[in-house]
């Protein structure tokens, strides 16, 4: 499989080949280890509580550090790289913890300061900037204050691709009039769910491994880049990630099942599938395919196991539930996307071809793009998931080495092969449509606890004269804390990194995704001088305009259609002038163009007033509009 991927990323220049070379590398690693892996019950460490709380204290300095250099820092929008080893530095300690000590008693301890670390990461950067973070998001928020200011669901076309899916939207609004927290805090109450749900993560793990494992887990996937910036950029489909760990943990939490009413556990379960089908497709998709994936290898283990004689792990899951599920999601998407005058077979099909319209299949090119980023920057991205991948294939063929004995284990390396089939062989195809980018954070669950899996055999040796246990421990906390660096300064959880440029000509994912204040103050000025005006600004500053201040008359300027904007209000931001500019969209890709010198003349010419301008944006107003200013 590694040396497929490194072939098929050769032949289309996609970049890939550094995941086909960590799972080499992952193979290799547990080939050389193989004999000395397995958990021990001897611990090198002795049970000394003054140094477990000489972690702990050192962690809450160094926590408290990272808090002050956050308010000290003079620079605006600005984190200092020193703030991000602090924090790759606390996760390391944490890490620690977990590793050398065996007492429970310190378990709500260490779930403490992993979400204490979490929350700190996503507050520092959700709080940085005055708006929201990302591109959808500045839509959502904008629905919900819809919601608040008309205390019903509108019916605007502005939003209608949610209309019927306004689960998360309407939880927020409810929120938000109930405890007055303000738009912008109660829309990051999603972000602290999925937070705390990782505390399902920990006791999946708690039920099918140990407590160590747990928290590991826990900590690997609270700071994993993907699942960041879920919780940063937020849409439905980050609520929709919090019901899919629901979903894992009522599926292996069998004996609970079994130990109360049955009634009760399915009845939480329906509840919770009507609520995902009423918040996000992906997210409803991704949990469809859990429940299928997991009755399928239930089925399958479960006749394996007269043949070959293994322990059979019993996991909760119902047959009448997943078809449930199946009718469910087909009714309503028909009911969303369907036509009327289709009869039932054509309306399915109908649905199926919506949802591959917007796929360039066979292009692998436009899906991807990545052949032409700066190598640089795809290293720099990449370390993180490279490391959490060699520790997430390294997990698996323990489990699978593993499996004659006890097959728990096969159930998380099966499904979690299933996710990385849905999402690289449809990018390897040049097909966009399952919109396989989102499904990182689901299979990032998975992959966190496979981690901690690797972790937690790599530090317990049966032979343990062969290593001695101070080096061990050194390497991983090492691992962990470049893991965790390389996952927090990357460019998916920095809308203000100044390692990665600004405004990337292929790649909307590398720009900036969030907006000074400076810059979104003119929507005041708009709102109260120039609302009679088309408003034009670059493609990126629509939602700003739209969603963040309600002007219903904006469009957006394409240097490639002077029509565009030769009438009305144009504003120019600065960053336009010191790079490019979104010109074009489909439904998920930007296409980014110089910003000429040309560009810069003519919209500096006697075709336009100057009527505003505070140094980040400038307001030029279309001649033939000025005699009504």
């Amino acid at each position: 499989m590694a040396i497929l991927v490194i072939l098929t990323s050769s032949k289309y220049h996609l970049n890939q080949s550094y995941l086909g070379i960590t799972i080499i590398f992952s193979f290799l690693f547990f080939i050389a280890f193989k004999g000395d892996l397995g958990i021990s019950e001897e611990n090198h460490i002795p049970k000394n509580k003054f140094l477990f709380l000489s972690f702990s204290i050192i962690f809450f300095l160094i926590f408290i550090l990272s808090v002050c250099l956050l308010r000290g820092d003079s620079l605006p929008y600005h984190r200092s790289p020193t703030y991000f080893i602090l924090v790759a530095a606390a996760g390391a300690i944490i890490s620690g913890q977990i590793i050398c000590f065996d007492d429970k008693k310190y378990i709500n301890l260490i779930l403490f300061e992993i979400f204490l670390l979490a929350l700190n990461v996503r507050c520092s950067a959700y709080y940085l900037f005055p708006g929201v973070i990302g591109t959808d998001s500045w839509y959502h928020i904008g629905f919900i204050q819809e919601l608040i200011n008309n205390g019903y669901i509108p019916n605007d076309l502005t939003y209608a691709s949610y209309l019927k899916i306004p689960f998360m939207h309407v939880e927020v609004a409810i929120l938000d009039i109930i405890t007055s927290l303000g738009l912008k805090n109660s829309f990051f109450m999603i972000s602290v769910y999925t937070v705390f749900s990782t505390i399902f993560i920990y006791i999946i793990c708690l039920i099918i491994f140990d407590f160590k494992i747990g928290l590991l887990s826990a900590l690997i996937l609270n700071l994993s880049d993907q699942y960041i910036t879920w919780g940063l950029s937020i849409t439905p489909m980050s609520l929709g990630l919090f019901f899919y760990i629901l979903f894992i943990y009522f599926i292996f939490n069998y004996s609970r099942v079994i130990d109360t009413k049955k009634s009760t556990w399915i009845i939480l379960i329906l509840l919770i599938i009507f609520a995902v089908i009423l918040t996000h497709t992906i997210a409803t998709f991704v949990s469809l395919v859990l429940f299928l994936s997991f009755l399928g290898i239930y089925k399958l283990l479960y006749f394996s196991k007269r043949w070959f004689n293994i322990q059979f792990f019993k996991i909760y899951i119902n047959t009448n539930i997943v078809l449930l599920f199946i009718t469910a999601v087909i009714f309503y998407w028909m009911y969303i996307f369907g036509d009327s005058s289709h009869h039932f077979f054509d309306s399915v099909i109908f649905v199926l071809k919506k949802a591959l319209i917007s796929s360039e299949v066979g292009n692998v090119e436009i899906i991807t793009q990545v052949s032409k980023l700066d190598i640089l920057s795809v290293v720099l991205n990449k370390v993180g998931y490279s490391i959490l991948v060699f520790l997430a294939f390294i997990g698996c063929f323990i489990l699978v080495s593993l499996s004659k004995s006890d097959t728990k284990g096969l159930y998380l390396v099966f499904f979690c092969s299933i996710l990385f089939a849905f999402i690289y062989i449809p990018s390897l195809v040049g097909s966009n449509a399952l919109l396989p980018h989102r499904w990182f954070p689901f299979l990032y669950s998975m992959l966190s606890i496979l981690s901690a899996i690797t972790i937690r055999f790599f530090t317990s040796f049966k032979k343990d004269h062969h290593y001695q246990f101070a080096g061990r421990f050194l390497f991983m906390t090492s691992l962990i804390f470049l893991l965790i660096f390389f996952m927090i300064t990357n460019s998916l959880t920095n809308s203000d990194s100044s390692i990665y440029p600004r405004d990337n000509l292929y790649d909307f994912s590398y720009s900036r995704s969030s907006f000074y204040e400076s810059e979104m103050v003119i929507g005041n000025f708009v709102k109260n001088n120039a609302q009679n005006y088309p408003v034009v600004p670059d493609m990126r500053f629509v939602s700003v305009m739209k969603h963040w201040y309600g002007l219903n008359n904006v469009s957006y300027i394409s240097l490639s259609n002077q029509e565009s904007y030769d009438n009305g209000l144009i504003l120019l931001r600065k960053s336009i002038f010191n790079g490019y500019i979104a010109d074009q969209s489909t439904d998920y890709d930007f296409t980014y163009v110089k910003f000429s010198d040309e560009s810069i003349k003519y919209f500096g010419s006697n075709n336009y007033m100057l009527v505003y301008n505070n140094g980040e944006v400038l307001g030029q107003l279309a001649n033939h509009c000025v005699s009504n200013y």
